[in-house]
């Protein structure tokens, strides 16, 4: 939608997400992590594991070493930069006869921040291939666009409260959470001043079958007024599109296309 020009004549969004259980009513300038999705896929040569494991390149250790690699790598990034690393084996081989000559890791890569995400995107990208090259391995690399994380903007969030308080009390409103989750609206918050609030009055877990609609008071009518009456807010007092969207947009544009690219390192 951003690519399509949908929001070119948008001056400011507005949304609002479900919590979690919680006996807070609602929730206000919280932060969701921006994440990259990586896929390592690890190349190596065939041979039976009875007979003659050392005519064989071993898939499997590229992608096992690299996971000790991603597991080191947390260390070099402060707690506060949230860098989350949680890389799976997908594909491990096929039959324990036979030394796996491909295996695929993927990984999300989550950060709090800009900087922490790309940085560790490249560093990432390094623990891979020279894992790979350290036995002998191919690999081949995809780094698919995730989101980038959200900074809620300041001046909307006190027209948000200022409504919130209109229907519960101070003590009632959680703010400033740190979350590992993330969402398409940190995209949108990079380019237009942009906030989500949350809400209560779910019981059970996000995408999970247990989840149901508890209180639907604050669920549907609360929430509801709080959005309208920030919107009657924003008439009175507009928050216009920043002066810099359209470099911004290119910017963003130009770094999805580059995160698509496939790399392909081969070592002999």
């Amino acid at each position: 939608m951003i690519a399509e020009g949908y929001f070119d004549d948008v001056d400011c969004v507005l949304s609002a997400h479900a919590n979690g259980e919680t006996d807070y009513l609602f929730d206000i300038n919280s932060t969701l992590a921006g994440f990259l999705a990586k896929k390592a896929v690890f190349l190596g040569t065939a041979s039976h594991s009875g007979a003659a494991p050392h005519l064989g390149r071993n898939a499997l250790h590229g992608a096992v070493l690299a996971q000790n690699a991603l597991a080191f790598l947390k260390d070099r990034f402060p707690a506060s930069a949230g860098l989350q690393l949680h890389p799976v084996i997908t594909e491990g081989g096929g039959t324990v006869n036979i030394i796996p000559d491909r295996t695929v890791m993927e990984t999300y890569i989550r950060a709090n921040d800009n900087a922490t995400l790309f940085a560790a995107e490249e560093q990432v990208e390094q623990c891979i291939r020279h894992c790979a090259a350290a036995l002998g391995l191919g690999c081949e690399t995809e780094t698919t666009p995730g989101y980038l994380p959200l900074r809620q903007s300041a001046e909307m969030n006190e027209m948000v409260l200022e409504n919130m308080l209109l229907f519960c009390e101070e003590d009632q409103i959680l703010r400033n959470v740190v979350s590992g989750a993330s969402g398409d609206i940190g995209d949108l918050g990079f380019l237009l001043p942009a906030v989500q609030m949350g809400f209560s009055g779910i019981q059970g877990q996000f995408h999970n079958d247990n989840f149901t609609i508890a209180d639907k008071e604050n669920c549907y009518i609360r929430t509801a007024k709080v959005l309208a009456g920030t919107l009657f807010d924003l008439l009175q007092k507009p928050v216009h599109q920043p002066a810099d969207f359209a470099e911004k947009k290119e910017l963003y544009l130009k770094q999805l296309e580059k995160k698509q690219n496939l790399e392909i390192f081969t070592e002999s």
